[in-house]
């Protein structure tokens, strides 16, 4: 996840013809959602897991 998001400054930087300090602070405004997605994705993966296990047996 960080380091999606230093690639996508170092891009944004290059692209945009910013310093690469600001392009980092604006993508503090996802670092919020990512968070989210990620703890979303561990409870579906645990849950998914859990749900195969028993159903092996």
């Amino acid at each position: 996840m960080i380091f999606i998001d230093l690639v996508g400054a170092i891009w944004l930087s290059y692209q945009s013809h910013i310093t690469l300090i600001a392009a980092l602070i604006s993508n503090l405004a996802f670092i919020p959602g990512d968070l989210i997605k990620s703890a979303l994705a561990v409870i579906i993966v645990r849950r998914i897991r859990k749900a195969m296990h028993l159903s092996l047996f």
